[in-house]
């Protein structure tokens, strides 16, 4: 993802039942591009089955959500 100023960005992942699986980023970033990669597992570090899954990521006043599948 890539921001254009510096601030607050949250980036989670929630279930198909819109349950918050793991929060990715909850910091201050700096603007320009960064990259994060989820491992597949929840916040206690159990592999999750495969399924539909929603990111969110919260930056900049806006909200973008898009919608992944794991395969295994």
């Amino acid at each position: 993802f890539e921001i254009s100023a510096h601030g607050p960005v949250h980036l989670a992942i929630y279930d198909a039942r819109a349950a918050l699986v793991r929060v990715l980023v909850d910091e201050s970033l700096r603007p320009g591009h960064h990259s994060v990669t989820w491992d597949g597992t929840n916040s206690r570090g159990v592999t999750l089955p495969s399924g539909p899954y929603l990111v969110r990521l919260v930056a900049e006043s806006s909200v973008h959500e898009r919608r992944i599948v794991v395969l295994k």
